[in-house]
Parts: C-alpha cells; structure tokens; sequence
C-alpha cells in the first residue's frame, strides 16, 4: 500500500529520475531492514513460504496488465523487428547459459 501511494505522488510529481519500480524496490529494502531491525525471522520464514504462490496468482498478472496498458503502442510496432530480434537473442542467451551452468555443476 505505501508503494502504490508513493508511486501516486511520484507520478504527479513528475520526477525525472526516480521511477515507480524502483520507489517500490527502496520500499522493500526498508521493509527489510525493518524487519531485520526487529528480528522477525519466524515472520519472514512463513511469509517466504507462500511468497511464491502470492506472487503468481495475485501480484504478477495486475503488473503485466498495467505494462501493456500503459506501454506507448505507436513506438512497441514502430520497434517490432528490434524488439522480437532482442526477445529472440535474450532467450537464446538464457538457455544456452542455463544449460551450461546445469551441464557445469551436475
């Protein structure tokens, strides 16, 4: 909730160089540090345990709505080719590191 707020003012600020993601990433490094502060490590162990299934079903699909929505579509087609060719390159990268690592350390 203090990301989504933050990110609220930030955008009517119109801040030049800090962007909503990254306000939302300091925001999580304080609530960290917090928690560190405060040793709540059982806290942290079982909210770690769900986090993963949080974050698929509820958090991810709003985020990749709110990106497409928002993305300057005249730009996205004008920048197809690069954009696929990039997309393509990256995968290919992924894998072949991915494989490699598996292939190193098994």
């Amino acid at each position: 909730m203090l990301a989504v707020t933050l990110g609220h003012y930030l955008k009517k600020s119109k801040h030049k160089y800090l962007q909503e993601a990254g306000l939302t990433v300091l925001v999580g490094i304080l609530a960290g540090l917090l928690f560190d502060l405060f040793d709540q490590e059982k806290y942290l162990t079982n909210l770690s345990k769900h986090f993963g299934n949080l974050f698929m079903i509820l958090l991810l699909p709003p985020i990749i709505f709110e990106s497409g929505f928002n993305m300057n579509k005249g730009s996205f087609f004008q920048n197809f080719g690069t954009v696929l060719a990039y997309s393509f390159l990256g995968t290919f990268i992924a894998i072949f590191t991915s494989s490699v690592l598996f292939w190193a350390v098994g």
